[in-house]
């Protein structure tokens, strides 16, 4: 409803609906981490990106900071994440295995094998972004339940996406690459 003129496909990410060479550039940003099969997702991007194409690709880093991924740390601290979720926690979390994959630059570049060259890449946030979603999550959800006040949302989102564009290497929480 609010993009009247774009067209919007709905579609496995290893079985894509479009003809092969099609897409100059693909991004797929905090997707592949979630997916059921990485090398059928990747196979069906290089399969639509045109030769010399451009793929963007963002996941969670496998860094220093990797254990205070929001979406893992259930796993981690199973009592403080209880905690955090409060009334809003449900055990049924703890039958699925870890949620977020996190990757190094030599897993990626494994996955690609012949089929992507990285560029350039860069290792973006440090500890911010993590513990502002923990706190937006949870925290903010006890205090003000579903309505929080929207200039701290607000606030709290631009902190975090900050501490997401800074390059701080290898310790880094995410990696984007090129």
């Amino acid at each position: 409803r609010l993009f009247p003129n774009v067209n919007f496909v709905v579609a496995s990410s290893d079985n894509l609906p479009f003809k092969s060479g099609i897409f100059d550039t693909i991004t797929i940003t905090d997707v592949l981490e979630h997916v059921n099969s990485e090398e059928g997702t990747l196979e069906e991007i290089s399969r639509t990106l045109r030769k010399k194409g451009i793929l963007i690709l963002s996941v969670p880093y496998n860094g220093l900071f990797r254990f205070i991924d929001a979406f893992n740390m259930k796993y981690y601290f199973p009592r403080l994440y209880r905690w955090f979720k409060g009334r809003n926690f449900d055990s049924k979390i703890y039958s699925t295995d870890f949620w977020h994959r996190h990757y190094s630059l030599n897993d990626l570049e494994g996955l690609f094998r012949n089929r992507f060259l990285i560029k350039k890449y860069y290792r973006g946030c440090l500890a911010l972004y993590p513990l502002v979603w923990i706190f937006r999550d949870s925290l903010m959800k006890k205090v003000f339940g579903d309505n929080p006040p929207k200039f701290l949302d607000e606030f709290l989102g631009i902190l975090g996406h900050a501490d997401y564009s800074v390059n701080y290497g290898p310790i880094g929480y995410h990696i984007v690459l090129e």
